[in-house]
């Protein structure tokens, strides 16, 4: 690649767990010309593993990066891959990220996409609602991309939406 004029670059990184080499390559990779914005982190391999991602968040977050926590269903896995709900909170600081990637699974999949939001009452509905179709207009989201809004603490509502192959959530700092 660098004899067709192609910027290539490596390095070997040598460390006694995930943790230490994680946080190794990713304070490596910020120096570079095209450095990340966003880590994409798997979750569900081993209890261990998982609890050291929790630790490399907290790195992560200090060096201003993104991250995406993907998590396989144990027996489903990707499910039947059609349908992707996409829970926006309003006031999120950054949801353009999630809309992305929802989109693409959308359009990877032929499938279709939920926007879906949990509220307290019925003036929260109303706003939240009016919300999410102008989210739809403005991100230019197909007539197909249906709106689901439950009444009712967050975590109660997971319970009782239409099922999906995959949930997309923003999650707090």
């Amino acid at each position: 690649l660098k004899e067709s004029g192609i910027f290539v670059s490596s390095f070997a990184v040598e460390s006694n767990g995930f943790l230490q080499g994680a946080v190794t390559v990713t304070q490596t990779l910020m120096g570079m010309p095209l450095s990340p914005n966003v880590l994409f982190l798997r979750l569900g391999l081993n209890d261990s593993r998982d609890n050291e991602i929790r630790n490399f968040i907290d790195t992560a977050q200090s060096l201003e990066l993104g991250v995406i926590i993907f998590r396989l269903h144990p027996k489903t896995m990707l499910g039947q891959s059609q349908i992707v709900n996409l829970w926006i909170r309003r006031g999120s600081p950054n949801i353009h990220l999630a809309i992305l990637i929802g989109l693409q699974l959308e359009r990877n999949w032929e499938g279709k996409l939920r926007l879906m939001q949990a509220v307290c009452d019925d003036a929260e509905k109303r706003e939240a609602l009016e919300y999410l179709n102008k989210l739809k207009k403005i991100m230019r989201l197909s007539n197909d991309t249906e709106i689901v809004i439950v009444q009712g603490a967050f975590e109660d509502s997971l319970v009782s939406v239409p099922a999906a192959d995959v949930n997309i959530f923003g999650c707090s700092p």
